[in-house]
């Protein structure tokens, strides 16, 4: 029997009702079951559920641009109107058929609300709250004013712990758009059906992360919250939302002359992975897998040139000379792009000749220099040499203790404006999620502080700088990624916390900033950076690109390269000294639910880092609770497959950077 409500009730709903918004699609007023159609009918439960639990003993409006975040992330009012509409209006794409009779839907729309409006209004841990069909009963009794049995909300609750996960599956995989952005999280939805699961009874192992089926987790890790007791949907493909950091940072990379327009999406199909030839069977390490492929042919939009951006040298001289003399004399062979510096006065620590190695203290002042070349070729670099020679001769060989190495990705066609500036956000977007590198490699120096290797992206938004690392801490500053040992680093990588969206205005770096090995992917929009002076070239729309830059600096680093002299430019392979630095990976995952979907968020993050770092950990949890050991496996790369289109456009741009060397 419907209860009366009150006349406190109502002057109650009034006041409440002051301070929700309205004519945005969110909320309306009136009984829902007299609504003329399934969105009036969702915006009445809405309205009531906000009136009668969450908004209670709150006295600030909420506005439109809260709904959803410029990151796609919904907004607590707005997560029920996005599912009601899935559930509703759009028939459940991405959910399982099942036999038998269909559920009310309306019904069941009402069950989640009440379920919803239990969970916020809980006052437990979010990892330990449960939703059970008495909590249902209680605020379906305040929202909608009927009081009912548990019983009579069983099956509406058998029914949401499958279909819920299924929709989280849906909005992962980029199937889901609100107020003209795409949808990429529901907080309090996945919170929901993680709550909706039968308690854990005590003393049996925690369930497992989805980075790994069948691993239990480390202490102070929780589940993903799309994991569920039923099975989860597979998704086939899925779209990830690029984004910069701010409006401000929008319109600088956009240019002016650039309509606003929508920040386009990367498309990606999920797709068994093959054996690497016809000819060749499937290694078993890859049989029941999948991997994520980009769905952008780039092969006839983009313009892929590599370039040495700079090189440093260090030379003895025969007679006693002075930078300044060298420098005056390389200024007028071959322009402003040559720094000199005599190796026994004191480096920075903050420019290029931070990497200089340590001369020994009896060298005499005026005979040992390092100089720097900047956008060298083979015939300005060999005019500096001699220039120098000729200066005060040189003693001994040259030998390089700085190789910068950039690839550039232009889009092909610039006649339409707006084309040209999508293919070079999609390839941005690209670049930063599918460059990989050998973890081992930017280790191999031993640095003080091994967190300082791992990837970063730094950002400026106006006069504030923001650095942030792609997996964070997690209360450990010091380990790296790569540190699975560490059961802090296993916490960090198994994490299930939210992370930060990768921004098409940052540069992401891995490796330590005066470390041996270094890479960056940069969103390049000017040149000439001077930071010290606030100045730099703004660079034409034509001209601007995504780049990726290897940086080898020290001697020992050049030497493993095959660089031990200057003249070894002349012979030595880029495609090779780039091979585990700069190259382009595909992610592969479990052809399961629930892995997939964990996958999609860490490339949406972290790019193909994150997918390998965290299957990675939970290999090395499972191995870490078994009591014989098996044979360890874990490795740079694993769960990583090549990018063959990718890195066979990359490979003949250094070709063709390594012939035109040749007549060095």
């Amino acid at each position: 029997m419907p209860v009366d409500l009150s006349n406190t009730r109502r002057q109650l709903d009034l006041y409440h009702d002051r301070f929700l918004p309205t004519g945005i699609g969110l909320f309306e007023d009136g009984a829902p079951d007299a609504a003329a159609d399934e969105y009036g009918f969702m915006m009445r439960v809405n309205r009531l559920v906000f009136l009668r639990t969450i908004q209670v003993g709150s006295h600030k409006p909420r506005e439109i641009v809260t709904a959803i975040s410029s990151s796609g992330r919904l907004g607590l009012h707005a997560e029920l109107i996005v599912f009601g509409a899935w559930l509703l209006r759009n028939g459940m794409p991405g959910a399982k058929k099942r036999p038998g009779r269909a559920p009310d839907l309306r019904r069941l729309f009402k069950a989640a609300c009440a379920a919803f409006a239990a969970l916020s209004s809980s006052n437990g841990s979010p990892k330990t709250t449960r939703i059970a069909t008495k909590d249902i009963v209680k605020f379906w009794r305040i929202c909608f004013d009927e009081t009912t049995a548990p019983a009579d909300h069983s099956s509406a609750l058998r029914s949401l712990r499958k279909i819920l996960p299924e929709y989280l599956v849906h909005l992962q995989a980029g199937g889901l758009e609100f107020n003209g952005l795409r949808v990429d999280a529901s907080p309090r939805l996945a919170r929901l059906a993680k709550a909706l699961k039968t308690p854990i009874p005590t003393g049996t192992p925690k369930i497992a992360t989805v980075s790994a089926p069948g691993v239990a987790l480390p202490a102070g890790v929780t589940t993903p919250a799309v994991s569920s007791v039923a099975p989860v949907v597979s998704p086939t493909a899925f779209e990830i939302r690029l984004c910069y950091s701010s409006p401000d940072a929008e319109a600088e990379y956009r240019y002016t002359a650039i309509p606003a327009r929508t920040v386009p999406h990367l498309s990606y199909s999920i797709l068994p992975v093959p054996a690497t030839s016809a000819e060749h069977k499937l290694r078993t390490d890859r049989v029941g897998k999948v991997m994520f492929k980009p769905e952008h042919d780039f092969s006839k939009t983009i313009r892929i040139e590599a370039v040495i951006d700079r090189i440093a040298l260090v030379l003895s001289t025969k007679s006693l000379t002075s930078a300044t003399v060298i420098w005056n004399a390389l200024t007028k062979q071959v322009g402003n792009g040559a720094y000199v510096a005599d190796r026994t006065m004191k480096a920075g620590t903050d420019d290029w000749r931070a990497c200089l190695p340590q001369l020994d203290l009896t060298k005499a002042t005026g005979q040992h220099f390092a100089v720097m070349v900047q956008e060298p070729t083979p015939a300005n670099l060999r005019a500096a040499l001699n220039t120098i020679e000729n200066t005060a001769g040189i003693a001994g060989a040259v030998q390089l203790c700085l190789l910068e190495l950039a690839v550039d990705f232009y889009p092909r066609d610039h006649a339409d404006p707006v084309e040209a500036l999508v293919t070079r956000e999609k390839i941005v977007g690209l670049v930063q999620r599918h460059l990989w590198g050998a973890g081992e490699a930017f280790l191999a120096h031993e640095p003080t502080v091994p967190r300082r290797v791992d990837p970063r992206q730094v950002y400026s938004d106006g006069d504030k700088k923001s650095l942030r690392y792609l997996l964070t801490d997690a209360g450990d500053k010091l380990h790296s990624d790569t540190q699975l040992q560490e059961p802090s680093v296993r916490r960090r990588l198994l994490s299930t916390k939210r992370r930060n969206d990768l921004y098409l205005n940052s540069t992401i770096y891995r490796g330590e900033e005066s470390g041996p090995r270094r890479t960056n992917v940069q969103h390049k929009i000017a040149d000439y950076r001077n930071t010290a002076k606030g100045t730099r070239k703004i660079l034409a729309n034509e001209e601007r690109r995504a780049r990726v830059e290897l940086t080898l600096t020290s001697l020992e680093a050049l030497e493993q390269a095959g660089l031990n002299t200057v003249d070894d430019l002349a012979r030595s392979s880029f495609r090779s000294m780039s091979r585990n630095l700069l190259s382009f990976r595909l992610p592969t995952c479990e052809a399961e639910g629930a892995a997939i979907v964990d996958a999609i968020a860490q490339m949406k993050t972290c790019g193909v880092h994150g997918v390998e770092m965290s299957l990675r950990a939970g290999a090395q949890a499972q191995r870490e609770q078994m009591r014989r050991k098996p044979r360890k496996t874990d490795r740079d790369g694993w769960a990583l497959m090549d990018w063959p289109e990718m890195s066979s456009l990359v490979g003949a741009a250094l070709d063709r950077l390594q012939k035109s060397w040749r007549r060095f």
